[in-house]
């Protein structure tokens, strides 16, 4: 007969003597464990993350600028305005489409992509705002 032997993790942090603060925690032990409780609790970190770390391309983030302009675009057009052959844009669009951020649209043999999660995108939209000040200065420049 083989015993089984049972462990239980660590569930909480325990820093080391020369981690602790040196003041002390400025909130309570009740705020700490009521907020750390709330924080974990929301999974929506886990998906924001996700969509962050996505996007974070900048060949994506390109693509979600394009797209908030022109609403729908097909891998060709992607391609000719990124500079970027047809094979890499798809496998970028992909990449966004798997994660819900972009939805298609067959029309034919062509594909249309266009914004899938606007909330999420919308995130996006302070960036983006900046974005689109600096194209139009630069634009008005030229």
């Amino acid at each position: 007969m083989h015993e089984i032997t049972i462990t239980t993790p660590k569930l909480l942090y325990q820093p080391k003597e020369s981690e602790l603060c040196p003041g002390g925690l400025t909130i309570s032990s009740e705020d700490l464990a009521a907020m750390k409780a709330k924080v974990q609790a929301n999974t929506e970190i886990d998906n924001l993350a996700t969509f962050f770390a996505t996007a974070g391309s900048p060949h994506r983030l390109r693509i979600l600028l394009y797209l908030t302009e022109a609403e729908e675009l097909c891998v060709c057009d992607l391609a000719a305005l990124l500079d970027l052959n047809m094979t890499t844009v798809s496998a970028h669009l992909n990449k966004m489409k798997l994660q819900g951020i972009l939805k298609t649209r067959r029309d034919a043999q062509m594909i249309h992509y266009s914004i899938a999660d606007p909330e999420r995108v919308g995130l996006l939209s302070v960036a983006f705002s900046g974005l689109h000040e600096t194209m139009e200065l630069s634009t008005a420049r030229a």
